[in-house]
């Protein structure tokens, strides 16, 4: 959209759901289901079994590699519907025709991972979304626009987690940009929303599931996001609805990230997206969608399908090569397996080939915590290894009560709502806001100004952290992956400057607590730090900078960003009713980016 200077008589009259939890941690009627997926696991639809490779064979015929299965499932006594090629070389999808419960489906597994003929096998599970499902019982009292979008702000004394996006896109101005390609893997996208329409590039629909895809076939090019909600009568039908599947309205999970990164700025509504200089100097879009979730979640065969496409990596029986290949690419649903070759090979195989690539994996921590003794560890695949992790703070740097503990060495925390404080009282800073729809099933009509509402979860704080990993790419375009996920932790706020008489996450604590490295990453995100390291490093690998140039994936100096922030006062935001999006200089910026008027009535969102 063309930038605009807002006008201080400009009418708004856009809805919105900013909301805030006032209820202690017995009220999250969310948070014990999502305590249990890591627990118990969650359901299956199948298997990806990797067969070994024969020796002196590096190839075989699809239908060899069947046979060879059903010899395995002969052997080891299993049944399964019907099998196909998986996007990972040599392993194929065993599809069951039917849900199976997570005691059910590890016992299969260990029954094929026993066969001699079997290499790994990865439990083919229900990943579900990184959003907090409690009820939100009122609105953020603060009227100040521009406010909504304090999880862009500079960080100070009021929110110490804050990235400082706008010291980012100081850095950023006047540079020379390379246009880079961010891939959100979610539930799809409403590109009819206003403050969306023009600012995404064409994606594709990964959802292989007919009966919950929801949008009456399974995988094409469109990843328009038809909604997700589960009512009482799907749940009739348990062969198809897993028991792990709860009624609930639809969430818009993904139009909500999308927002977050691509939003129209500058255009007198909503709010601002976080890439909004890349997409100015490159006068394209650089966001891509990717459907992979529909009602209940994502398969992890879709997931990894999904990200190979978006990655621009051929596969067997593939969709035509995506033309945008990302560079970054940010998943916000997760599940409860270890990642390792034994439990998850899929993975392993898929994010090494994604990091051979130049791709980097950026993966929502989930939000298992606060419910049980002790606190949660990362989802899947956020403690794979190559992959950035991201868990959630507070906007006073305790972690946030929802939030999963990140126990790795490649993780980083940033905001992702104050849905309980670490008094015990309404977080001020309810949700992370973004754009939406407030169809409680199917989509709703957008007026012209759009609709936006409030969420928390860590699948929030996700693409912030691939929101700034995207701008650093930017400036230096051969960076690795490695060499990203260091950089963001070496530049990070540290754990040392957090004030808080919390006990230490970890020893015994649940929910909110004190985050240490070996907790909750290697510390508090800080954009601007990590889009200076850009500015005066390169990648390292020559190898992988060669491919990157020849094929086209990368053409440093290909672009310059002239796009200057429009400047305006806090005053005359406020009367002319906030209109989103408008860009300050860094110190006010937070104030300038966001939304409208709250003159509309709000109502608790229910996701």
């Amino acid at each position: 959209m063309a930038p605009a200077q807002l006008s201080a008589t400009a009418s708004r009259s856009v809805r919105i759901l900013p909301t805030l939890i006032l209820a202690a941690a017995a009220a999250f009627t969310g948070l014990p289901a999502a305590q249990a997926q890591i627990t118990d696991g969650p359901p299956a639809r199948g298997f990806i079994v990797k067969l070994r490779d024969k020796s002196g064979t590096t190839t075989q015929t699809t239908q060899a590699a069947r046979e060879r299965l059903a010899s395995v499932a002969s052997r080891r006594r299993i049944s399964f519907l019907d099998s196909r090629p998986s996007a990972l070389g040599g392993a194929h999808v065993l599809n069951y025709g039917r849900w199976l419960n997570a005691a059910e489906a590890r016992a299969e597994a260990t029954r094929l991972r026993a066969d001699p003929d079997v290499e790994w096998v990865t439990i083919n599970s229900l990943e579900k979304r990184m959003g907090v499902a409690p009820t939100y019982p009122a609105t953020i009292g603060d009227p100040d626009a521009g406010s909504q979008q304090w999880w862009l702000m500079q960080n100070g004394s009021n929110y110490l987690s804050a990235p400082n996006v706008p010291g980012a896109w100081t850095v950023l101005s006047g540079r020379t940009l390379t246009p880079i390609v961010v891939a959100v893997l979610d539930s799809g996208v409403r590109g009819d929303h206003p403050d969306l329409a023009g600012q995404l590039l064409p994606g594709y629909d990964f959802v292989s599931e007919y009966d919950f895809a929801n949008d009456g076939n399974s995988q094409d090019p469109d990843p328009t996001d038809p909604g997700d909600w589960v009512s009482s009568q799907d749940r009739a039908y348990p062969n198809i609805f897993d028991s792990d599947c709860e009624v609930t309205d639809s969430s818009w999970h993904g139009t909500h990230i999308a927002g977050q990164l691509a939003a129209g700025t500058n255009n007198g509504i909503g709010v601002a997206g976080m890439l909004w200089q890349l997409q100015a100097a490159a006068g394209s879009p650089v966001v891509l969608p990717v459907r992979v979730a529909g009602k209940c979640g994502a398969v992890v065969s879709d997931i990894i399908e999904g990200m190979y496409w978006a990655a621009g990596i051929a596969y067997t029986n593939s969709p035509a090569l995506n033309p945008h290949p990302a560079r970054v690419i940010s998943i916000s649903y997760g599940g409860a397996e270890a990642c390792n070759t034994s439990a998850s090979g899929a993975y392993v195989a898929a994010i090494a080939k994604l990091r051979e690539a130049g791709v980097l994996v950026v993966a929502a921590a989930g939000n298992g915590a606060g419910t049980a003794p002790g606190d949660a560890g990362s989802s899947r695949p956020a403690n794979c290894s190559g992959v950035l992790g991201v868990t959630a703070v507070n906007s006073d740097g305790t972690k946030a009560f929802y939030a999963n503990l990140y126990t790795g060495s490649q993780g980083i925390a940033t905001v992702g709502g104050d849905a309980y404080t670490a008094l015990g009282s309404a977080g001020t800073y309810a949700g992370i806001y973004s754009t939406s729809n407030s169809g409680l099933q199917g989509p709703a009509a957008y007026d012209s100004n759009g609709y936006y509402d409030a969420k928390a979860g860590t699948s929030f704080s996700t693409p912030i952290a691939a929101g700034v990993a995207t701008m650093m790419l930017s400036i230096s375009p051969t960076l690795t992956p490695e060499q990203i996920i260091t950089a963001i932790q070496n530049t990070s706020v540290a754990w040392t400057t957090v004030s808080t008489a919390q006990a230490a996450c970890g020893s015994g604590s649940t929910g909110y607590c004190k985050c240490t490295l070996s907790t909750c990453g290697g510390g508090i995100l800080n954009a601007q730090a990590a889009v200076n390291y850009a500015v005066t490093n390169t990648g390292s690998d020559t190898a992988l900078n060669a491919r990157l140039t020849s094929s086209g994936a990368i053409t440093p100096g290909a672009v310059t960003s002239t796009y200057t922030p429009t400047r305006g006062s806090a005053t005359s935001r406020k009367n002319s009713g906030g209109g989103g999006g408008a860009v300050q200089p860094a110190w006010l910026a937070g104030l300038a980016l966001a939304v409208l008027v709250l003159a509309a009535s709000r109502r608790a969102t229910r996701r």
